[in-house]
């Protein structure tokens, strides 16, 4: 079984939720940084991520939309205990999507395709399929209520994660939004060009290794908690500023004979991962801070 941490295994691409359902926005374009240090040194980084991603809406009828989406991050890691330099990971996907709206509710599907690995070597095995489908009700003007299913083909074998959101505008100026267990976020507008919040993540990923042996991947997980800010340049540019701390974050090394034969929401059903070893970087005692820019069209 997993540990706890372990329990919110959601992966990036359905993030591409949270652009559609659950903000007042709708983010067409990003790019983030964000990095944990020790010494304030960038090469002495011990966690570093870059991210960006782009997704298209097109409308097909009045209501109903089509959606593709691109996405790409780099996860930079220096391993405890070494002077080893950064090791890099990557993640480059698509996401296509379609969102079915009525007066009082919608339906988004989505199929989601990634690669995820250190790309020292391109293999079919780094290749991850994905697919979601969210349902959201409008409960009243003021609340929306959504519920879904999320799948994938982790390293770590089938992957099922049940959603469960809210978008909820509690005052004119505070509004709570989120996709459990992936993500939830407590926000205040203090007015047209500046919102802060709150805000709780948990993303999971794994990437398949071919260096320094092959038949390895690495997976990461997180339970981030912190503040941000939202600064708008423009009526449509914001940028982001987020420090956020790890509850921990924890990143460990698997065989690839180390699977499940099901995994559901974080519960490991089957196979031949009974033990965990121990993280091979672990952030805890610090901080990460993230800096953001994004393309937002209004709802």
């Amino acid at each position: 079984m997993l540990k706890r941490n372990q329990v919110f295994c959601i992966l990036l691409g359905i993030t591409v939720f949270a652009n559609v359902n659950a903000q007042s926005y709708f983010t067409v374009a990003s790019a983030s940084f964000s990095y944990a240090s020790k010494t304030g040194v960038p090469k002495k980084n011990i966690y570093q991520n870059e991210n960006a991603t782009v997704t298209i809406p097109f409308t097909v009828q009045e209501t109903n939309k089509l959606l593709i989406g691109l996405n790409y991050h780099r996860l930079s890691l220096r391993f405890n205990n070494t002077n080893s330099n950064q090791q890099h990971y990557y993640s480059s996907g698509l996401n296509l999507g379609y969102n079915i709206k009525h007066p009082n509710n919608s339906l988004l599907v989505m199929v989601l395709m990634r690669d995820n690995a250190d790309y020292t070597t391109f293999q079919t095995c780094d290749f991850q399929l994905g697919g979601a489908f969210l349902y959201s009700k409008n409960k009243s003007d003021k609340l929306v209520l959504k519920a879904g299913l999320y799948a994938n083909s982790e390293q770590f074998g089938l992957f099922l994660a049940p959603l469960l959101g809210l978008d909820w505008r509690i005052t004119e100026k505070w509004r709570a939004y989120g996709l459990m267990p992936q993500f939830l976020n407590i926000e205040n507008k203090v007015n047209t060009r500046i919102r802060w919040g709150l805000a709780y993540q948990a993303p999971t990923s794994t990437y398949r290794l071919s260096n320094p042996v092959p038949d390895l991947y690495l997976q990461q997980n997180q339970v981030r908690a912190g503040l941000y800010g939202d600064f708008y340049l423009t009526k449509t540019i914001a940028a982001q500023v987020k420090v956020d701390y790890p509850l921990p974050a924890k990143y460990r090394i698997f065989t690839s004979e180390q699977r499940y034969d099901l995994n559901v929401w974080g519960i490991g059903i089957g196979g031949y991962r009974s033990q965990q070893p121990a993280p091979v970087v672990l952030l805890k005692n610090g901080i990460i801070i993230q800096f953001g820019l994004s393309y937002r069209v209004e709802l």
